[in-house]
């Protein structure tokens, strides 16, 4: 039901069509012919809440789509934004032509304009501004001034039994080597936002197109982060969209087919209960849980105001997120990376690794991708999984030894982790998605035409948790030594040069700022302790099994 929902929704029109009795019934239509499982009732709710939907994208400009709070906006501002962002970006582009390329992640082709591990805090090594902070317009006069941030006492390892258990996680969850740094967002009084501190890799006035645009996407990102993060608040949310009480089967195909399988002599029960498992899968099939009439879990705000009262009482006001609201005075802290994908026809296909953004110093509890430049490939897909609670699967009557309906209904098997791939989102340029960080994603890209190549330019914006306050870019300032001197071609001319040459060049004070190579140095440093922590957090969203 939710993928048919997410599809729908990628139709050009979609918030009126699904008012219009005639597209609604050949849709329906089109449903019953290809999707077997598909009832009437799930029809009719389907159509119920996605014309609920449509109401609350009228005023929000996106719709969330799967459990977890996924959101998707196909907004006119960001497609229209796109042009501008190609625009913005090219000088960053340029970096990559010559010495500044500079690739983190370890899929091929891809590389990055903007990354937050290049150049990010190193405990030991950055500078802090303790009385003071610094904006956009102050940041390149206060590099080389502050205290040296300290190493911070040794974080204990804190992993659970299940976890700890495999011998190659050494990992701790905290970092005491690198934080990524976030750029302050302040509110404006109009109801737009605005960046009040440099973004690290991303000069403050050479690339000011770069913030302008940057600001542009957070207005629309930001009010998607409260869709994503209201679950959190509200927690009617956690309630099952759709009740799942007993285990029952329909054959396949009328007619006999093969007896129940009986035990065989010398066999053992978990040889019999995987023939029992293969005959029940052949042969018959689950039958889904149906849904009652559909009626919204809460009512938004938007939409109760425009009801009667006799009909506004009925429903239960939504506790939404509003993070202007909540967070005006203090302001967020955001985390950028722009990075492309870039194909050809020897290699066709790029797709990451599951994950999720950061550590746990950066405390991200969001996260969001806007594809601004897609050239010759397919949409890039997004798609997620979740560490999914499994005490409700007790309550399930079902035959003993019967476990064919965990995976036909819930995509779950026995015995193994209790993480269930909640679906993905095709992403045409101008079109944002955002999540929570507690959800693991992957983006595959793939060429259209294989004998050319193509790309696919995204930003990625990471909100850090706005009830916590990390080190940002208004306590630290640029640590760039090539930030120091403002001459044209500055970059070109230090991507020739040596370490040494480049000290002699531009001065600097105790080994501070930093070159671009040595910057590599801990680029380098901070992916492997970002891969060991990859795979830690992999475990651990693993280690759950079902067992029933």
């Amino acid at each position: 039901m939710m993928r048919l929902m997410n599809d729908l929704t990628d139709v050009e029109g979609w918030m009126s069509k699904v008012f219009d009795d005639a597209f609604v019934e050949n849709w329906k239509k089109r449903v019953r012919a290809k999707e077997d499982d598909v009832s009437e009732p799930m029809l009719d709710w389907l159509v119920e809440e996605l014309r609920f939907k449509a109401q609350i994208a009228r005023y929000t400009d996106a719709i969330n789509i799967h459990n977890g709070d996924v959101v998707k906006s196909d907004s006119v501002v960001l497609r229209d934004l796109a042009k501008d962002t190609k625009q913005a970006v090219k000088p960053l582009e340029k970096m990559e032509e010559y010495a500044l390329g500079y690739n983190l992640g370890s899929d091929e082709g891809e590389r990055d304009y903007v990354h937050p591990s290049f150049f990010p805090l190193v405990y030991g090594r950055s500078r802090i501004l303790r009385d003071r902070t610094i904006g956009i317009d102050d940041a390149i006069a206060a590099i080389g001034q502050g205290d040296i941030i300290p190493v911070p006492k040794d974080p204990a390892t804190t992993l659970s039994s299940r976890v700890a258990q495999q011998a190659d996680i050494y990992v701790k969850p905290y970092s005491s080597n690198i934080q990524w740094l976030p750029f302050d967002v302040r509110f404006r009084e109009d109801g737009g936002c605005y960046i009040a501190s440099y973004i690290n890799n991303v000069h403050p006035t050479k690339n000011r197109d770069v913030y302008h645009v940057i600001e542009r996407v957070l207005e629309k990102i930001i009010p998607m982060w409260n869709m994503t993060l209201t679950p959190l608040k509200d927690m009617l949310h956690s309630r099952s969209r759709i009740e799942y009480r007993r285990a029952e089967y329909e054959k396949r195909e009328q007619g006999t087919g093969p007896e129940y399988p009986q035990k065989l002599v010398r066999e053992t029960q978990h040889e019999l209960d995987d023939r029992i498992y293969d005959w029940r899968g052949g042969f018959y099939k689950v039958i889904q849980p149906e849904p009652g009439r559909f009626a919204p879990i809460a009512m938004p705000v938007q939409l109760a105001e425009g009801l009667p009262p006799e009909e506004r009482n009925k429903h239960r006001i939504e506790a939404q997120m509003d993070l202007r609201h909540d967070y005006g005075d203090r302001g967020l802290q955001v985390i950028l990376r722009i990075h492309n994908a870039r194909l050809s026809p020897a290699h066709p296909e790029m797709v990451t690794k599951w994950h999720v953004e950061g550590q746990m110093n950066e405390h991200i509890c969001a996260s969001s991708l806007y594809f601004f430049d897609n050239e010759n490939v397919e949409d890039p897909l997004v798609e997620f999984r979740q560490a999914s609670d499994v005490e409700p699967l007790q309550d399930v009557i079902y035959d003993k030894g019967d476990s064919l309906w965990l995976e036909q209904v819930f995509g779950l098997k026995n015995n193994e982790p209790a993480v269930q791939e909640i679906g993905g989102i095709t992403c045409r340029e101008g079109r944002a998605v955002t999540w929570p960080n507690i959800l693991q994603h992957r983006v595959t890209v793939r060429l259209k035409d294989r004998s050319k190549p193509g790309h696919c330019k995204a930003v990625n914006l990471m909100l850090v948790d706005p009830n916590i306050r990390i080190i940002s870019t208004s306590n630290v300032p640029p640590q760039r030594l090539d930030w120091k001197d403002e001459s044209e071609g500055l970059q070109e001319l230090l991507a020739d040069l040596s370490v040494d040459e480049q000290v002699h060049r531009l001065k600097r004070d105790e080994n501070f700022p930093w070159t671009v190579q040595e910057a590599m140095e801990f680029m380098k440093k901070a992916r492997e302790e970002r891969e060991a922590f990859n795979h830690y957090q992999d475990v651990a969203f693993r280690s759950r099994t079902v067992s029933i």
